[in-house]
């Protein structure tokens, strides 16, 4: 039997005086608590040392709640929700709860949950057929699905996809987030892939942040769990950064004592909770080929703009733009023709360059990186790029490109030869590192 919401349960207090309460605070209650006696029992059972190599501290039910609890929009029509690490689901189940609490609920609530431990996706299996039931009672429309794959793979592959057909459907409206705390080696393979979405890191749960916050909505909602060292130092100094040009710090909450609540976890330092709330900036408005596109604001965009305005006009006079990649992978410009004119084959995998310049003049493809935290044409960049356009039948010019001198000064010994390098504060002047064709030049003193 389906019980309406507005349906009400006569129930004792402590004193021994009776109270109404709504079903639905009944049920959720149930809810949270079956799911968190999962979670103890699986946590018994995982192996102390498997924990830890992969970075799982399962959330217990106090804290899930108190996070659930800093969400603000929970009255949308529609509702999605990414729980990218979702263990046995105590953070989704409790998001879950939250809603169907909520006085003016949603219509209609998807829930993506990711997790690649066989043993707790059974568990989360579970949490996910309780959570539909839950929604069952107050007349939601609930629909989940589990992928059981690495989310930052996924994540890396599903931007590049959007970025190439204007998909949308990998947005969400929600995340709430415990992510693994690991440390990863500078040439590992998910290194590699952080990197293709803009972000260097040395820990995972930094990663796990920066896609989450990029598969979320404008005016999303994001609730996290983490440790306190991406706070400051300069290890996590280009995470920061990225991560709040696109995410506005709303509340933050300090746990004094770990052990207290964490009492069945290990947890290398103190942690703390999040609610953030992604930016709604004003776009950076550019011309290409005689229309006006917007950027989102922000990153390396900032950059981008300085091309489009300056370096275009000055060394590619003639040239057309055949693509502009965007910081947030959202807004963008893909002259699909021009590409197949040219002879370009790009899958959705493909590390493409941040500006694309057809100079129709002397026929040369230009190729562009813009560089504010990682990025620069060195060696292998350039032969990544050598195979990615090898169809293309014209020279390819490769241009690295920097705001300012003192951010160009650091990538200057890792510059790949017969490449060029534009500064955007000294922007009448290219840089060429001329290599097997080099020769002096006499350049006319001004008096």
């Amino acid at each position: 039997m389906i019980v309406p919401l507005s349906s009400r349960a006569l129930v004792a207090s402590h004193n021994g005086s009776l109270e109404f309460t709504s079903l639905a605070k009944l049920s959720s209650a149930n809810l949270l608590a079956e799911v968190d006696l999962h979670r103890a029992v699986a946590s018994l059972k995982l192996r102390q040392d498997k924990k830890v190599s992969m970075g799982q501290f399962l959330t217990p039910a106090s804290v899930a709640q108190l996070m659930a609890g800093m969400f603000n929009r929970l009255d949308l029509p529609e509702i999605s929700l990414l729980d990218a690490g979702a263990g046995i689901g105590s953070l989704l189940a409790a998001f879950v709860a939250k809603v169907c609490q909520h006085r003016q609920h949603t219509s209609s609530l998807r829930v993506v949950a990711y997790e690649i431990d066989p043993f707790l996706i059974g568990y989360l299996h579970q949490t996910l057929k309780l959570c539909e039931r839950e929604c069952e009672y107050v007349g939601i429309s609930f629909n989940y699905e589990i992928r059981e794959t690495d989310f930052i793979e996924d994540a890396v592959r599903l931007l590049q996809i959007g970025l190439l057909n204007s998909a949308n459907a990998t947005e969400f409206t929600h995340a709430i987030l415990n992510p693994p705390y690991l440390k990863i080696n500078a040439h590992s393979q998910v290194r590699e892939l952080l990197r293709s979405i803009g972000l260097e890191t040395s820990n995972l749960y930094t990663g796990f942040m920066t896609a989450t916050a990029q598969l979320l909505k404008p005016s999303g909602e994001f609730v996290a769990i983490t440790p306190r060292s991406f706070c400051n130092g300069p290890y996590f100094r280009d995470f920061r950064k990225m991560f709040l040009e696109m995410m506005a710090l709303e509340q933050l909450h300090l746990f004094e004592s770990r052990q207290e609540a964490f009492s069945d976890l290990i947890s290398a330092e103190p942690r703390k909770k999040y609610y953030l709330q992604k930016r709604e900036m004003s776009g950076i408005s550019i011309v290409i080929n005689e229309k006006i596109k917007t950027l989102s604001p922000g990153g390396q965009n900032i950059l981008i703009e300085k091309i489009i305005k300056d370096f275009v006009p000055r060394f590619t006079p003639s040239g057309k733009v055949i693509y502009v990649g965007d910081t947030a992978k959202k807004l963008w410009h893909f002259d699909k023709a021009a590409f197949v004119d040219l002879g370009v084959n790009i899958d959705s995998h493909g590390k493409i360059p941040d500006v694309i310049i057809h100079f129709t003049t002397p026929n040369w493809l230009v190729l562009i990186e813009a560089v504010t935290s990682q990025g620069a044409i060195n060696p292998k960049r350039k032969e990544e790029l050598e195979v990615l356009f090898r169809g293309v039948q014209i020279p390819l010019v490769m241009v690295t490109t920097f705001l300012s001198r003192k951010a160009m000064k650091k990538y200057l010994p890792e510059i790949a030869w017969e490449t060029d390098v534009w500064v955007a504060e000294d922007s009448t002047h290219l840089i060429h590192f001329n290599g097997e064709y080099s020769k002096l030049q006499a350049y006319q003193i001004e008096m």
